[in-house]
């Protein structure tokens, strides 16, 4: 939480939580304490990961509702992209509100991304003590090319199945970087 409503923010999810008997973090991480670094690695790839399966699966739809649209109303396809006028209304709504959720959606993938690889590089920058309790093992990168490896891993993650389960997430994080990274 970094913005000037943290006070709020943190507020709001503790009343959730005695409410509601969740147990949502309010407080920020301490990058100094494994728990939080793991926590924080845990929470990062599982939103990245969930947002990119938004926007994968919104790009799906947008590219099958162009295939239905070709089939079942040819006109309004063609006029798509030159005379707007052309297209049934509905139509055109639900293709703009495709295109305009899967940006946003993008966006949030994109943000989440970059968190994650910010929270990694907290990870692989940490003591090796610190990186045994948060990753099982230690992995030692020059500075010159962590980021590279960073890059290398995420694209590697988006090649693998993805999975609700948050702890499943990480799980399938951990485990591509042992394929990449070598075994412990």
């Amino acid at each position: 939480m970094s913005n000037t409503n943290d006070a709020e923010k943190r507020r709001i999810i503790e009343a959730m939580n005695e409410r509601l008997g969740t147990k949502h973090r309010s407080e920020p991480y301490d990058k100094s304490k494994p728990d939080d670094l793991k926590h924080a690695l845990l929470m990062a790839v599982a939103a990245y990961r969930d947002y990119r399966h938004y926007a994968c699966t919104l790009d799906g739809m947008m590219e099958n509702y162009d295939e239905s649209l070709e089939v079942f109303n040819p006109a309004s396809w063609f006029n798509m992209g030159i005379n707007p006028d052309g297209v049934d209304g509905l139509e055109l709504e639900c293709a703009s509100s495709l295109r305009e959720s899967g940006d946003m959606f993008d966006r949030l993938e994109a943000r989440a991304r970059g968190r994650l690889i910010k929270t990694l590089l907290t990870v692989l920058s940490a003591p090796i003590e610190s990186q045994i309790a948060v990753l099982g093992r230690a992995y030692v990168f020059s500075v010159e090319e962590i980021e590279e490896r960073i890059e290398c891993l995420l694209e590697m993650l988006d090649e693998t199945d993805y999975c609700y389960p948050i702890d499943d997430n990480f799980d399938a994080l951990l485990k591509v970087m042992e394929e990449q990274w070598g075994a412990p």
